[in-house]
């Protein structure tokens, strides 16, 4: 475990995969599919990738739940990423990678990507996040493809701020409003 300092301010614990529990925590569906459930405390640890996270269950109450830096290009599918953190998924630096197949509920920001980050954003599903669940800020770019957003508050689908310039296709985003 390191500390490292937090783009919000502060430091957060980062652990590498190998440092991650290795107890299985329920059974699982099929004998060659991994999977892992992490739970944080609030302002506990996240996690930092490089490499793949496939099939796990992510419960978080930290300010990002999986964080993606540097020149990193992790694929990250097929996981249920959960809780109350500020960012479910945050991209920076020139990170690339391939985030999908993700069902990513109860967040903040739902995927943030920034600096020069370039992934591959596919067929994942967002729901209740409080505010937007895809974001392009800086120089991001790549893509966002066939996403879907079922969304409660004050919420926008996908927000993309000059000058980014990502390739968004085929996303399906709907917002319910309470008045």
């Amino acid at each position: 475990m390191l500390k490292k300092p937090h783009p919000l301010g502060g430091t957060c614990d980062t652990y590498a995969i190998s440092q991650l529990p290795t107890e299985t925590p329920k059974p699982i569906e099929s004998a060659t599919k991994p999977q892992l459930t992490i739970t944080s405390e609030p302002n506990g640890a996240e996690i930092e990738i490089d490499g793949e996270f496939i099939g796990n269950t992510l419960s978080t109450n930290g300010n990002i739940s999986i964080q993606v830096a540097e020149s990193a290009a992790p694929t990250i599918t097929g996981n249920t990423i959960e809780g109350r953190a500020v960012y479910a998924v945050l991209l920076r630096d020139d990170a690339g990678g391939t985030v999908s197949n993700n069902t990513i509920t109860d967040h903040i920001f739902g995927i943030q990507i920034v600096d020069r980050a370039a992934p591959s954003i596919v067929e994942n599903d967002f729901r209740d996040i409080a505010l937007t669940s895809i974001v392009y800020t800086d120089s991001a770019s790549g893509e966002a493809l066939r996403n879907t957003c079922q969304e409660s508050g004050l919420s926008a689908g996908i927000s993309v701020s000059a000058p980014a310039d990502p390739t968004l296709t085929g996303n399906e985003c709907s917002i319910t409003r309470s008045s």
